[in-house]
């Protein structure tokens, strides 16, 4: 049978070995929601940019109906 100390040596390495193990994890874990969120952030204002595209997009295309119909009136008036 160990002696007293070498048991106590024992269980305590393996509670250090424990502790560790279960840090990693949690700085694994916290480093993978960091880069969820990241990762979530980027796609909302990638989803901002484009509804952003889209409208300048639809301002755009109304700019040119409007021009279109005014180079159409002027075409009209000449003839």
């Amino acid at each position: 049978m160990l002696s007293l100390r070498k048991q106590q040596r024992i269980v305590l390495i393996r509670a250090l070995w424990l502790i560790m193990i279960g840090a990693q994890s949690i700085t694994r874990t916290a480093a993978e929601e960091k880069s969820a969120i990241s990762i979530k952030k980027e796609i909302n204002e990638l989803s901002s940019s484009i509804e952003s595209g889209k409208e300048k997009s639809q301002a755009m295309q109304k700019e040119i109906r409007v021009l279109d119909k005014k180079l159409n009136k002027i075409s009209q008036d000449q003839y």
